[in-house]
């Protein structure tokens, strides 16, 4: 007898597949919300102004992160 995946796991996928697909698309969803609503405000402003925001955004020290 082959050692291997039964038959019948090629039937049905796992559990989990559809919770990671529906949490996938939520965070795809929220991130596309937030950038609709932040790209242009931000493309409203004095482009000298925004230039000034990114080089100092660029040159300050990254954030720290908590593990």
């Amino acid at each position: 007898m082959p050692l291997g995946p039964s038959p019948r796991s090629h039937r049905r996928p796992p559990f989990f597949r559809r919770r990671l697909r529906e949490a996938f698309a939520a965070a795809t969803d929220g991130f596309a919300q937030e950038w609709n609503e932040t790209v242009p405000k931000t493309m409203a402003q004095d482009m000298s102004r925004l230039r000034e925001r990114v080089q100092d955004a660029a040159a300050a020290p990254p954030e720290e992160t908590r593990p």
